[in-house]
């Protein structure tokens, strides 16, 4: 036996690991020690995070003094380069391929117009480089202190080079989402669009007799007479700007003043006229409140920082967001989620809008068990309507090529246009997309059970509870309660799929 194992010695390296750790012993030691290199090291390291925290302030100083007196070009001057055009091009419902491109590159050349407004700034060249530290900054501190803390980093600039490269990125023209050009134009521009339908609309209502009101409560805040300004294409230059974007936001859902007094915005009049309303499609639209600047993200979502510190913390941002959404879910109030999916049949279904997105493919998940039910329904009428190329008849891969483009074209389908698709039989509810909404469920075909959203965010919360209470410590060493608070959260997720129709 020996003999027999010897000959497999020696085939294979044995490979193992050697870990050295650095003393400084003797002279090296004492000199550490005398200049207190380690307790310098520690106290640049909590410096840093200050400094950080004002190069975000001059950026948001930087950002708003480029925006606050630019416009975006109205009208076309060298072509698809306006807002007008956006306009235009936005009202198309089914763009075919070359209005696609057309509207791609009108928002391409939007904004661009922005990063120029940027480039353009005086000290832009040097937001990414030393000199923001050894020159810029020391200026724009706030009292001693600040400055003597930015002056400590005078030669050791490079501490910021990755986060020099992490801010750069806000001021990209590309089509990227950490990018101020990308959400002016790719989110924000279409939210005021929309708010400009919305209201005209509630200006043809009773709601316009309390205009008046609206505009004297804002009149210090307002920069414009009238308040239906706010809702005109060339407005949308105003509200480049956070401080602007806060105004438009307050009028449209209210503020609370210096005195706790809340002053009603819009939305709050539109509600009261709805809840008079019987009848539900004679209900007004409410407006939508556009995204935050980039930089003042952390304030949208009071509940979320940045990063949690403790267990005590999440907790406490955890039972914020429920106390926050579950009216705004599932309230008793006729406004609340859960109420105006479960009546949405008595709307316009061919005005109500559910988003070509993984969103979709969900919904046909939960109602015929199979993912592609709505997508193959809709290739299927669009190759019906688009007669093949001699060249796509001799290869059916260009054909379908196409169809798929088109197809992606489209960023929503109305709920009547989804219903009226062909779709397989099937022996359980839902059956239709109204049907869908109404009930609020998840079906598993597999288990043959059903399951309400609404209700399954309780039973996570109330499964949660006693971690929820702040009677459990120390969550990272207990399995079970990761994942009941995982299980709540995944809950919340879920029930966001009902937020589908636009």
């Amino acid at each position: 036996m020996k003999n027999i194992l010897e000959q497999f010695v020696g085939l294979y390296p044995l490979s193992k690991t050697l870990r050295f750790e650095l003393k400084p012993l003797g002279k090296t030691l004492e000199h550490i020690e005398k200049k207190g290199l380690i307790a310098q090291d520690e106290q640049r390291a909590e410096e840093y995070k200050l400094v950080k925290d004002i190069i975000d302030r001059y950026h948001k100083a930087f950002i708003h003094m480029c925006l606050k007196h630019f416009k975006l070009k109205m009208y076309s001057e060298q072509g698809y380069d306006s807002l007008e055009e956006y306009r235009k091009l936005a009202s198309i419902s089914k763009r075919n391929d070359k209005e696609e491109q057309q509207f791609d590159k009108v928002k391409e050349n939007l904004r661009k117009q922005i990063v120029d407004a940027f480039k353009n700034g005086g000290s832009y060249g040097d937001l990414f480089k030393k000199e923001l530290i050894q020159k810029h900054l020391p200026r724009f501190t706030e009292g001693e202190e600040e400055k003597r803390i930015v002056d400590n980093f005078n030669k050791f600039t490079t501490y910021f080079t990755g986060f020099h490269e992490n801010r750069k990125n806000m001021y990209s023209d590309e089509k990227e989402s950490t990018a101020i050009a990308y959400r002016l134009i790719h989110e924000n521009l279409p939210l005021f669009l929309d708010n400009m339908k919305s209201f005209a609309k509630i200006a043809e209502s009773e709601v316009a007799a309390q205009f008046t009101e609206i505009e004297t409560a804002y009149r210090t805040y307002l920069n414009v007479e009238h308040i239906s300004k706010l809702f005109t294409l060339d407005y949308f230059s105003t509200v480049l700007t956070q401080e602007q974007i806060e105004v438009y936001n307050n009028v449209i859902g209210g503020r609370v003043d210096d005195d706790n007094v809340k002053i009603q915005g819009l939305n709050e009049y539109v509600n009261l006229y709805n809840q008079q309303q019987k009848d539900r499609s004679k209900r007004l639209p409410l407006l939508k409140s556009l995204y935050k600047m980039i930089l003042s993200d952390r304030i949208a979502i009071s509940w979320l920082p940045e990063e949690f510190k403790s267990d005590e913390e999440m907790i406490e941002a955890i039972n914020n967001m429920h106390d926050d959404l579950k009216d705004i879910l599932a309230g008793d109030n006729e406004d609340s989620l859960k109420s105006l999916l479960q009546h949405i049949g008595q709307y316009d279904l061919s005005k109500i809008y559910i988003a070509n997105n993984p969103g979709l493919t969900d919904i046909s998940q939960q109602m015929f068990g199979c993912y592609d039910v709505f997508t193959n329904g809709i290739k299927q009428e669009l190759r019906n309507s688009i007669t093949p190329t001699k060249k796509e008849k001799a290869d059916n891969e260009i054909y379908e090529e196409r169809i798929n483009k088109m197809f992606k074209s489209v960023k929503s389908f109305s709920i009547a246009y989804l219903n009226s698709l062909p779709h397989p039989e099937t022996d359980v509810s839902p059956k239709t997309v109204v049907d869908y909404f109404a009930l609020l469920d998840t079906y598993n075909r597999n288990d043959k059970q059903r399951i309400n959203l609404f209700a399954q965010i309780e039973m996570a919360h109330l499964a949660a509870s006693d971690i929820l209470a702040g009677r459990h410590v120390n969550l990272n060493q207990s399995e079970n309660d990761i994942k009941l608070i995982k299980d709540l959260l995944d809950a919340y997720k879920a029930s966001s799929i009902l937020s589908s129709p636009c």
